[in-house]
């Protein structure tokens, strides 16, 4: 307390709170670059400062004392996440996704103990847990396809629900539709927001069918987001680090990318969507009805959030017959 009231009386030299701050900086270097890459940016900042405070405070060894005993306790935080803690992950997202695809190349049987909302409840949602093992295929691009995109492929991009979260492979949304129509589907899905899917879109410079869920796909005011657009250089040096992917910090506002993508939409510079606008949501609540009642089973998965088989059926009914041909309605299929 004396070095501070001395600090503030401007009784220390400049020379020395110079010299303090530097040491300080490097003793917090360690520690907070820890912090900042595996846990919380926010935190790793605020715990650079503070040990900076410390020294100039007090003095440059109890800087390096503080820093020293947190960063053994990250690194052993860290390790105990990686080894000791070696599956943690309930869903194939979980372990497998990364800022902005799944990891490419995958084709693996996952056993799913449980979806997000036992995850979420806890205790109070165990009853409700449904244990299931799902084949989980992604193509080189990362998405979840046994197949790369070809010529005459009608693309998909939207969020989790046409991604299969928390369903097999066989039960997607595309592969409904496959079934239903005898046409190819690529599914070029994860969860996102428009921006999002603007620049999905844009990158693979195809024609696509945009499937969104108006729970968090839109916000509040000028486009506020569920999910941020990526940082690129960051997001490139996250990827890497699973624990960093899972952590990041996804709330931000969208920018202005996806309102110019969609001004030039509308001048025609750049139409890469047909804009047709198909709700769901009353024929996917007459088919839960009519489940339930023909034998009590359900379009969701019990303890997740999502979707299941049966409800990625009823849906891509409904986009075979309002979107593809309307002769699908009448189908048994």
């Amino acid at each position: 307390m004396k070095r501070f009231l001395s600090l503030l009386q401007g009784t220390v030299d400049v020379t020395t709170v110079y010299k303090r701050t530097l040491g300080g900086a490097a003793a917090a270097f360690l520690p907070g670059v820890l912090l900042f890459l595996f846990f919380s940016t926010k935190g790793g900042l605020i715990v650079f400062g503070l040990i900076v405070v410390v020294a100039i405070i007090s003095n440059s060894g109890n800087a390096v004392l503080l820093s020293g005993t947190l960063s053994v306790a990250t690194i052993i935080g860290i390790a105990g996440i990686w080894w000791l803690l070696p599956d943690i992950h309930y869903r194939p997202f979980e372990k497998y996704g990364r800022i902005d695809h799944y990891e490419p190349g995958l084709d693996v049987r996952f056993e799913i103990p449980h979806g997000d909302l036992v995850a979420i409840g806890g205790s109070e949602f165990a009853a409700a847990a449904e244990p299931r093992t799902v084949t989980f295929v992604t193509d080189d691009r990362g998405y979840r396809n046994r197949r790369e995109a070809g010529d005459d492929s009608i693309i998909l991009v939207g969020d989790s629900f046409v991604a299969g979260m928390s369903s097999d492979q066989d039960a997607m949304l595309a592969a409904h539709l496959e079934e239903m129509t005898g046409q190819n589907f690529y599914s070029l899905a994860y969860p996102g927001n428009l921006h999002f899917y603007a620049d999905l879109i844009t990158r693979l410079g195809r024609p696509a069918h945009v499937v969104m869920f108006e729970g968090n796909d839109f916000g509040i005011g000028d486009c506020v987001t569920n999910n941020r657009p990526p940082r690129r250089l960051m997001d490139r040096f996250r990827r890497h680090l699973p624990i960093a992917a899972k952590t990041a910090n996804y709330r931000r506002r969208a920018t202005r990318r996806f309102r110019n993508w969609m001004r030039g939409v509308e001048k025609g510079e750049e139409i890469l969507v047909e804009r047709h606008f198909v709700t769901g949501k009353p024929v996917l609540v007459s088919g839960a009805a009519r489940a339930l009642e023909r034998d009590g089973s359900f379009v969701y998965w019990r303890d997740d959030t999502h979707w299941n088989g049966q409800g990625a059926r009823i849906g891509a009914r409904t986009f075979a017959c309002k979107v593809l041909d309307r002769s699908f309605c009448l189908s048994d299929k």
